[in-house]
């Protein structure tokens, strides 16, 4: 019949006074009207007419509207209807009948459209949606008979596929429009997901990812219907709890899965419960293939059995592609702006430290041109613009033509053997002479040729100047230890003489005063050596506290002088003192200061030869607030290489001069330490060698009244005799200790460790324990503490004697009790008045 489809077809009207009317699809109006009443014979008539069943056909309808009492249309009753209306509209056996009987929701509309063309006369021709049948119709009405009969003919087609297919080309348009507009993924899948939804009435969508397979599923987006919440996360799914193997197959390869009744559907109907649990009667799988197989999945449910139409599965294959490659298109832009940022701030950070570094960075061609050089760089060769070195050689950026070609011939070795080279070389600046460490590398193409050469030069200047401060200062270490070697041995030699003098019978008395007064001179000499090391040692580790005051300069040199007068006695040296008019007042620490005296003093009577003169004058000067010291010596006088170096810890002067004074090389080295320990300064000159030297230190001047106090003189009564308690583990000094105070008159009783001192204490209650820090077994500190806890003993007077010196050691003595520390070797002079101090106890 698709031929006659085409073809108009005239039937003559038989006797009856209806009017009937067969066409074909898209018939003119004119035409049509002109058909009526022409018709043949009614048995030709009705065999054309009932035929007709394709449903691309016009077909043709003819009905009477009814009207009311108001001549409002209201209803219309068919009077006639072919086959293929019957099976398009869905309406068995319609002729007989109204609309309203066999549709009851049917839109009133179309009883106002037909009225109107029964009431004039006029056809019309409409496109119209019925909802009541949910198809769409072109609809073309015109009168059929006279207009008192009220009947009208209709030629329509059914366009709903049409209408489909327009409305999801429309729908996909304006959802890429979206897609487009919108970002990042969130919002593009709230706006688009809403509108798919509603366009296709779903109750659920749910976008899934895919990874490795199938059951690496990640469902990252999920819209309900009746919830009207959206979801974002990441939860799995896997698809094999949902269908069967064969179907899982069939998705894989890249099939569309529609299942309209899950509950008996044979690839999901033993996985119905999991599907009542999601609240899903009909569902269609959507995949979207990638490079590596299922990308990505749509999913779309209804909650009840639902046929999925044609248009509905093409719009959701076209939805899903679209969807995807927007999303992966906002992935890849987002990676590549992640990677242009990141790209961006190593380069930031990669130009910030180039630039900030003081190591000069630079990359070369392969025709030994500059690529590259950071800031570092442009300065050394003056330039500050890398525009100013850019496609340069070292030889025209200003680099010596000599040593550019040594650069040249390096590059090249490099590029042929695509190894590191590194070397060192001096060179002059703009900042003077200067020597660099350089390393060359190769920058590796893809198949390892090398494209370019990069390196790094370094200033190791001030490093090389380190290392050789540093193999001075070993140098000058080695020395030491040979001069401390050297200057203890000196003493002991005549100090172990002495006492096998001392042990001879039948000893003279002036050669056992000789002996002694030897014994004397190299024990000072031992203290004083040890005093230096333990002094330097405090110096180094910021242990030295000053106890400062007011003091008068003049007196402190003085006294000082008056100290060391009898020293430049026995070498046959002068000493002079040139005390300023006016009294100078500093602030400091007064044995401080007489050490810096006595230890210039002792340098200049080291190195003044008998009959040299040495001179210590005070001076000030107020307009500058300054007070001076200056020792002036007739001596050997230094070199200018020395005097560069004096004040270093173990210096020594030049070793042709006269060393029989010994000495550490510390004393003046401690000089510079206390002077700028007290704000101050010191400084030494000499016109050379055998012209004496003058050594000058500067302290801050204050302007003060206030009298200092005098140096106390050792003050005791000679006559006061104590108990004395000596805690000692070491046999000979805890018996000479004893010797020597029980020659001053005082009763002494020893003990060698703690617990026997304790014991003792109880028994002999001393006035006075003088007791030794390192004791075995219970320490000194232990024992002051258990002296201190003992209300017997609480009262007495306790002295820590210990090797230890250090600030720390003292407070420590003091925290457990000791009245007073005394170092060893034990000065007696102190010894003795702390306990001639110390009250009797009995």
């Amino acid at each position: 019949m698709s031929s006659i489809a085409r073809k108009i077809f005239r039937i003559l009207p038989d006797r009856a006074p209806r009017e009937r009317l067969i066409v074909g699809s898209r018939l003119e109006a004119s035409s049509t009207e002109s058909l009526i009443g022409r018709g043949q014979s009614d048995a030709i008539y009705r065999a054309l007419f009932n035929s007709i069943d394709q449903v691309v056909c016009i077909f043709e309808v003819i009905f009477e509207v009814i009207f009311d009492q108001d001549e409002r249309p209201i209803d219309y009753r068919f009077l006639e209807a072919n086959p293929a209306f019957e099976k398009e509209a869905e309406l068995k056996a319609p002729v007989g009948t109204t609309a309203r009987e066999m549709l009851p929701d049917l839109d009133v509309s179309w009883n106002e459209i037909y009225g109107q063309v029964a009431r004039t006369g006029k056809p019309t021709r409409f496109e119209k949606y019925s909802p009541s049948m949910d198809r769409w119709f072109d609809v073309y009405a015109f009168r059929s008979g006279a207009a008192e009969q009220h009947r009208v003919a209709l030629l329509f087609d059914n366009i709903t596929a049409r209408k489909r297919r327009e409305f999801n080309a429309e729908f996909l348009d304006e959802i890429s429009l979206d897609m487009a507009r919108l970002e990042p993924e969130k919002q593009i899948l709230a706006v688009v997901a809403k509108k798919f939804m509603e366009h296709l009435k779903l109750s659920r969508l749910s976008l899934i990812e895919i990874g490795d397979s199938l059951d690496d599923a990640k469902v990252f987006f999920e819209l309900h219907r009746d919830e009207g919440a959206l979801a974002f996360d990441a939860r799995r799914r896997l698809f094999s709890a949902f269908m069967t193997a064969a179907t899982l197959k069939q998705l894989a390869s890249g099939q569309i899965v529609a299942v309209g009744d899950v509950q008996n559907d044979r690839r999901t109907a033993s996985f119905s419960q999991a599907y009542k649990d999601f609240d899903v009667g009909a569902l269609i799988f959507v995949p979207f293939l990638g490079d590596k197989g299922v990308a990505f999945v749509l999913v779309a449910n209804h909650s009840g059995a639902y046929a999925w139409r044609g248009d509905e599965i093409d719009v959701m294959k076209r939805f899903a592609g679209r969807l995807w490659q927007r999303l992966e298109q906002l992935r890849y832009a987002r990676a590549l702006d992640e990677l242009t940022a990141e790209s961006e701030r190593q380069k930031r950070l990669y130009e910030a430290i180039l630039s900030s570094t003081p190591d000069m960075q630079f990359i070369f061609d392969l025709d030994y041109r500059f690529l590259y050089a950071n800031d570092a760089l442009l300065k050394t060769f003056g330039l500050s613009s890398l525009d100013d070195l850019l496609g340069k050689r070292l030889s025209e950026a200003g680099y010596e033509p000599s040593l550019a070609k040594v650069r040249e011939r390096e590059f090249d070795t490099v590029i042929a053997t695509g190894a590191p080279l590194r070397s060192q070389e001096p060179f002059t600046s703009p900042e003077g002479q200067r020597i660099y460490d350089y390393i060359m590398v190769p920058v590796l193409g893809e198949h390892g040729e090398v494209e370019a050469i990069a390196g790094t030069t370094r200033d190791i200047t001030e490093l090389k100047q380190h290392e050789l401060a540093l193999l001075e200062a070993d140098r000058r270490k080695n020395q030491f230890m040979a001069v401390l070697s050297h200057e203890l041995r000196n003493p002991l030699a005549p100090i172990k003489n002495s006492i096998f003098v001392l042990g001879q019978p039948g000893i003279a008395p002036e050669q056992a005063e000789h002996a002694r007064e030897v014994l004397e001179r190299q024990v000072d000499q031992l203290t004083r050596l040890v005093d230096d090391l333990l002094d330097a040692t405090r110096v180094e580790h910021d242990k030295i506290q000053l106890q400062k005051k007011n003091l008068e300069l003049n007196e402190l040199v003085v006294h000082t002088v008056e100290d060391y007068r009898a020293l430049f006695d026995a070498r046959g040296v002068g000493l002079e003192v040139v005390r300023a008019s006016e009294p100078v007042w500093v602030s400091g620490d007064w044995n401080r200061l007489a050490q810096i005296v006595g230890n210039l003093l002792q340098n200049a009577a080291k190195f003044t030869p008998s009959g040299g003169l040495t001179t210590v004058s005070v001076q000030s000067d107020t307009a500058i607030d300054q007070a001076f010291i200056e020792v002036v010596d007739t001596g050997l006088g230094m070199s200018a290489e020395t005097l560069a170096h004096i004040f270093q810890p173990f210096m020594q002067a030049d070793a042709s001069l006269d060393h029989s004074a010994g000495g550490l090389g510390l004393g003046l080295a401690l000089v510079k330490d206390l002077v700028h320990l007290h704000d101050g300064s010191v400084s030494a000159t000499s016109a050379g060698i055998g012209k004496g030297a003058r050594f000058q230190v500067r302290l801050p001047l204050k302007l003060s009244l206030a009298t200092p106090p005098p140096p106390e003189a050792a003050s005791y009564d000679a006559r006061r005799h104590r108990k004395v308690l000596i805690i000692e583990d070491n046999p000979d000094v805890a018996s000479m200790l004893q010797m020597v105070l029980e020659h001053k008159g005082h009763d002494v009783v020893l003990a060698h460790d703690g617990p026997q001192g304790i014991a003792i204490a109880r028994h002999f209650k001393p006035d006075v324990v003088l007791c030794d820090i390192g004791l075995p077994g219970m320490d000194g500190y232990t024992v002051a503490q258990t002296m201190q806890a003992d209300p017997e003993l609480k009262s007495l007077l306790l002295v820590a004697l210990s090797g230890y010196a250090m600030p720390s050691d003292i407070e420590q003595a003091r925290q457990a009790g000791f009245d007073h520390h005394i170092a060893k070797p034990v000065n007696l002079d102190q010894l003795t008045q702390f306990i001639d101090e110390a009250p009797a106890r009995h």
